[in-house]
């Protein structure tokens, strides 16, 4: 089965790019015109089927936009999988997305790569470059570890970087 093309998927929807909503353009087999389509996997990418064939939302809405799918993996650079505005997508190779993936719950810090270190009571930070963990430093405040990763992250041309100051205890990410 071939892939949608841009013109099949703008006669059948419209895709809002300021909200990143689908709706139906047609009524057809269970939809009806105006109705939102989409449903959430277990991660909150959103996806709907066209045609007899799955798509996750984002790349169809990269389709939408940019009348091709996109080269390599699409980034929401808020972190957000639901958030499908076009202005939040990124065609990126697979190492940039992972370097924008949510902290996970189990770091104290807030900010991907820097931990807390129990037996030294200092803060660590690392980076991972080509499938190893670089070690850059422990620190005594978390700011500074934080910015010492900031530093890495441009140094090895990381995409997202964030001022320690609007961060602190936060986690956010600048875009």
């Amino acid at each position: 089965m071939a892939e949608i093309t841009q013109d099949r998927l703008k006669e059948l929807v419209i895709y809002d790019k300021t909200t990143g909503i689908f709706s139906s353009r047609v009524n057809r087999y269970k939809w009806k015109i105006g109705d939102v389509l989409g449903w959430a996997n277990e991660r909150g990418t959103l996806a709907f089927c066209i045609d007899g064939k799955d798509y996750l939302s984002h790349r169809l809405a990269w389709l939408y936009t940019h009348g091709v799918f996109p080269t390599h993996n699409i980034d929401h650079i808020n972190r957000d999988p639901s958030d499908n505005r076009i202005e939040n997508l990124r065609d990126v190779e697979q190492k940039f997305n992972t370097r924008n993936q949510k902290v996970s719950k189990y770091n104290k810090s807030g900010y991907p790569g820097v931990y807390w270190n129990e037996p030294s009571k200092k803060w660590r930070a690392q980076i991972h470059l080509d499938n190893k963990c670089r070690h850059i430093g422990v620190f005594d405040s978390k700011s500074e570890a934080i910015k010492a990763r900031q530093e890495a992250e441009i140094a090895n041309g990381f995409i997202n970087t964030v001022d320690v100051n609007s961060i602190e205890g936060e986690g956010l990410f600048a875009a």
